[in-house]
C-alpha cells in the first residue's frame, strides 16, 4: 500500500511540475484562450437573454 502511494505522489508531482512550465512557456496563448473563451461565452448569455425577451 505504502509503494502505491509513494507511486501515485511521484506522479502527481511530476504532472504538477509539468504543468507548471507548460504554462509558463505558455501563458500568454493560455490567457488569449482564456479571454475568447469568456467571450464567447458572454455572447451565448447575451444570445439567450434576448431569446428570451
Amino acid at each position: 500500500m505504502n509503494k502505491h502511494r509513494k507511486v501515485i505522489i511521484i506522479l502527481l508531482v511530476s504532472v504538477i511540475v509539468i504543468l507548471l512550465s507548460w504554462n509558463t512557456c505558455h501563458q500568454s496563448d493560455y490567457k488569449n484562450q482564456v479571454s475568447s473563451f469568456s467571450q464567447v461565452n458572454i455572447h451565448l448569455v447575451e444570445n439567450k437573454e434576448s431569446v428570451q425577451i
